[in-house]
């Protein structure tokens, strides 16, 4: 038996993470936007101005190294037409396991849930989720539970 995870606190970690990298990925932003008009001559007073910031936090902005690369956060304005493909087999395949898992085997969907990498399992998971109408009542998603063998007392 797999031990209960407490849903609501990861929730809340993860919460937590995506708004520390917000303000990580903000304060990338404008220290990249201060080193670009700083490439293009503007003093500090002019960039202060333009950026909405001090004269002094544009010059302790200046003088800090700047990381290789913003904080990780999925970009959708970023997504092409390839990776709009992926996802919409990943719905599709989806679609067809949940048919599966209800009608068919729940073990085979289950195998094949464990042979996906991490990632994959993760991206599965979002458009899984994503696919669950969020103004349906728990018992209208799960209602075809009750004709299963197994909720009527049915053997086999």
């Amino acid at each position: 038996m797999t031990a209960m995870v407490d849903l609501d606190a990861v929730l809340g970690e993860a919460q937590a993470f995506v708004s520390s990298q917000d303000v990580h990925r903000d304060t990338w932003e404008r220290q990249q936007r201060v080193r670009r008009l700083t490439a293009c001559g503007r003093s500090a007073a002019e960039i202060a101005e333009a950026v909405e910031l001090s004269d002094r936090h544009v010059v302790r902005l200046r003088s800090k190294a700047l990381p290789v690369e913003p904080p990780h956060l999925p970009d959708p304005e970023s997504i092409t037409a390839e990776r709009a493909a992926e996802v919409e087999g990943l719905a599709q395949t989806a679609f067809e396991w949940a048919g599966m898992l209800r009608d068919e085997d729940p073990v085979v969907v289950y195998e094949a849930l464990r042979r996906l990498t991490h990632r994959q399992l993760v991206e599965f998971a979002i458009v899984a989720l994503a696919m669950v109408p969020s103004d349906a009542t728990i018992t209208e998603i799960f209602g075809w539970v009750l004709d299963l063998p197994a909720a009527r007392g049915v053997d086999g």
